[in-house]
């Protein structure tokens, strides 16, 4: 792919419907989503490495969502080629039949390109919400760490979280990524911002790690629940940490969102090792 390596993701009245393309269509009908013809109606920036960008379709007032999903929106790239992008779901609001993405606006890749540039009235085609991931309503508590590309659907899936449920939420962050409040009504713990050191500490996750170690956190999984998302060698450091300390692969649900070595692949997956 011909992108730069870093492409990453992770006001409001609904417009009139109108007919997705016969290949968004398909896409949608194959993963058993609703396909969107979405039309942006806000944007907002979120410090200088992210922005908020709310989306409407009349679809959203009804489809199917659990917090921590996303939509897969097809976006131009270089050739004449599209590619898909996903990015996961901040906050629905069905009234209005909107939703806001947070985008991470790193990189020149197509996803990064598209945040940059994007303005209310432009038009996108998308499906969804899609995804496996989200918080596991019998767990006694919650544990969510990641990178900033995972801040929309930690706080969406803490959110969503029953009064008298705990959840932990360390998240590492740039300098640049604005303050993100969570309205969960579940206890909330942990840091929530790990600042990124400037320089880079070396090694995939080892801040968080750190902020990790410093939080009391019981011994191994018991009946908690850990979800992982953000750049695919952190998560998956994250992961052996967690398995090193105790933790049953089954307690873990973990989703790369991005690569810091390639660019996503056109569908929107990180590339696999």
């Amino acid at each position: 792919m011909s992108d730069a390596p870093t492409d990453r993701r992770g006001g409001s009245e609904a417009t009139s419907a109108r007919d997705p393309s016969a290949v968004t269509a398909a896409l949608a009908a194959r993963q058993g989503v609703p396909a969107l013809a979405l039309s942006v109606t806000d944007v907002v920036e979120r410090g200088a490495g992210m922005r908020q960008v709310t989306v409407a379709d009349p679809r959203l007032a009804e489809a199917p969502w659990h917090p921590g999903q996303d939509l897969t929106i097809s976006l131009p790239a270089t050739g004449g080629r599209s590619v898909t992008r996903r990015y996961s779901i901040r906050r629905l609001d069905r009234d209005r039949a909107t939703a806001d993405l947070l985008a991470s606006a790193h990189g020149s890749g197509p996803g990064a390109r598209w945040v940059a540039a994007v303005r209310p009235g432009d038009r996108l085609e998308a499906i969804g919400p899609r995804g496996k991931i989200w918080a596991t309503p019998d767990a006694s508590w919650h544990l969510f760490v990641g990178d900033e590309t995972y801040l929309a659907a930690s706080f969406a899936m803490a959110e969503s979280l029953p009064g008298g449920a705990t959840a932990t939420v360390v998240l590492e962050v740039g300098p640049d990524v604005g303050e993100e409040p969570c309205e969960a009504v579940a206890e909330l713990r942990g840091p929530y911002r790990v600042v990124r050191n400037p320089v880079g500490a070396g090694e995939p996750g080892v801040e968080l790690i750190d902020a990790l170690e410093r939080l009391d956190l019981p011994p191994g999984s018991g009946d908690g629940h850990a979800y992982l998302g953000g750049e695919a060698k952190l998560v998956a450091a994250l992961r052996a940490w967690l398995i090193g300390h105790g933790w049953q692969a089954e307690a873990i649900s973990a989703k790369a969102y991005w690569r810091s070595d390639k660019a996503n692949q056109d569908h929107g997956e990180p590339e696999r090792d």
